[in-house]
């Protein structure tokens, strides 16, 4: 399972470069619209519909949503509404995880749910993809700081981050991920010379952003533990489907966004 995974990721990260860097536009948008309806699928089984019926119903809402965001709506303001949204949810999270049972999240609040958080995701993608460098930044901080965090729980995770809602997240395995990523942004920053923030605001987004990764990682995983389901799809060999993929991201991209704008960092 381990090398299935690790040559599936060897195959998408440069598919992944190509999208950030050397696709126009349209395209990006089009492609990532994809992904988004493709995850919007698995998001309808993690809410309990399995009707093929009611789950293209599901695919076809958030199309429309994608495509009236893209007409008639502001980027910016959508993800300032974003940062919002993830901050409440946050602290919902936070109430959950001290809970001895799993809360319950009926089918249609789920389903709500899901088009609001795939629409954020998309939209900050978009909004990110004008300035790639920084794309390419939210990506790295979610694969370094989850890498990280997934060698150092299974080695020396003690203490559950979230048992209620994830078992196998630790402290341990959260804070050294974090500590990580910021010495790795360190890097980054003096390497990418494309990019404007100062240290203190790098270390900010550092820390929003691996916040909200952590974020979207449990949610997924409430809604998958409360459908018993061990992963959202079958797509990826070795990942599970692509909500399994871009679980964090979906989170993390609008607040990183966000957070961008709020600091002046891009327009």
């Amino acid at each position: 399972m381990l090398k299935l995974r690790i040559l599936t990721a060897l195959i998408l990260i440069p598919l992944v470069i190509i999208g950030i860097f050397y696709t126009s536009e349209l395209y990006f948008k089009l492609i990532t619209a994809v992904i988004m309806l493709v995850a919007a699928w698995e998001w309808a089984r993690l809410s309990a519909y399995k009707d093929l019926a009611q789950r293209f119903l599901y695919v076809g809402v958030q199309a429309v949503i994608l495509f009236l965001i893209l007409s008639y709506l502001s980027y910016d303001w959508i993800l300032k509404c974003g940062l919002i949204f993830w901050l409440l949810l946050s602290v919902y999270l936070i109430w959950a995880r001290n809970q001895s049972k799993l809360p319950m999240i009926s089918p249609a609040i789920s389903a709500g749910l899901g088009w609001l958080i795939i629409s954020l995701c998309w939209v900050a993608l978009q909004k990110l993809q004008l300035t790639p460098i920084y794309l390419m930044f939210v990506l790295l901080i979610i694969w370094l700081s989850d890498t990280a965090a997934y060698v150092s729980g299974r080695l020396w995770g003690r203490h559950l981050l979230a048992p209620t809602l994830s078992p196998k997240k630790t402290w341990e395995g959260f804070i050294i991920g974090l500590l990580f990523t910021f010495f790795s942004a360190m890097l980054m920053l003096y390497f990418f010379q494309g990019m404007k923030p100062t240290l203190s605001q790098m270390w900010l987004l550092v820390l929003l952003t691996s916040l909200a990764a952590v974020a979207g990682d449990l949610f997924e995983s409430q809604l998958k533990r409360l459908r018993g389901l061990k992963d959202s799809g079958q797509l990826l060999p070795g990942h599970g489907g692509i909500l399994d993929r871009i679980d964090s991201l979906l989170a993390a991209a609008p607040v990183y966004a966000g957070s961008l704008l709020l600091l002046g960092l891009v327009t």
